[in-house]
């Protein structure tokens, strides 16, 4: 399949995602937001709520920061020695691979910054009443960083990125990234349509660096 015909499946995958993503969410923040966070609240969740709590901290950006960064440098310290020709192609691929998830989370990461200091909507857990309509644009404060989930679109960014890695394991790769996105609303840190913006982005975000770093002479060995 030719570039030029990736890139148009890509173009229309982006149009028919983002208008969904962005009907659910406008959905989402008039009728199901506050519900859902408010659903949580309940004392009987207790102990799922903690589990969640745990769980969440798998879409950290800092451990996957610190693994492609390990394994660009290892990957390169590797390259240096008198390998065998296989493992020497591996070991580009690493690092090639390495290169590609560092621009991925660093460039989606900045926009998804933006978007959040641009909107500045309060999250759920500072709200007794879970008021799902409250934005104070340009507002630094962590409290007011709500939209869109920061650790939906990290998770979606390394799914994606090893969905396109293993191809035959996107879905389920996807799957998982949508649990752990999740329990942003179960522990009541972000609404449902933070969520689901943050996971678009990092899904679309993610697919649009790999096609212009595929068309990069530093993508030649992907």
């Amino acid at each position: 399949m030719s570039k030029s015909t990736d890139r148009e499946k890509l173009k229309k995958e982006t149009i028919c995602v983002s208008g969904a993503v962005v009907f659910f969410s406008i959905t989402s923040a008039i009728w199901w937001d506050s519900a859902l966070s408010s659903y949580w609240k309940d004392p009987s969740f207790t102990e799922f709520h903690l589990l969640n709590r745990r769980v969440t901290d798998l879409a950290l950006g800092d451990h996957y920061f610190f693994i492609t960064g390990m394994l660009l440098v290892l990957s390169a310290i590797a390259a240096k020695l008198k390998f065998g020709e296989n493992v020497q192609r591996v070991l580009v691929k690493i690092r090639t691979w390495s290169v590609l998830s560092l621009i991925a989370l660093v460039s989606v990461g900045l926009a998804l910054l933006s978007l959040k200091f641009l909107f500045g909507r309060k999250r759920p857990h500072i709200d007794p009443a879970y008021e799902s309509l409250h934005f104070e644009p340009f507002n630094l404060h962590w409290n007011w960083h709500s939209f869109p989930s920061g650790h939906s679109q990290v998770i979606f960014v390394v799914a994606t990125l090893l969905g396109l890695l293993i191809p035959k394991a996107k879905w389920p790769l996807l799957i998982f990234a949508l649990a752990i996105a999740l329990t942003r609303v179960v522990t009541q840190q972000h609404f449902l349509s933070d969520v689901l913006v943050g996971s678009a982005l990092g899904y679309l975000g993610t697919k649009w660096v790999h096609a212009w770093f595929a068309s990069t002479r530093f993508g030649r060995n992907l």
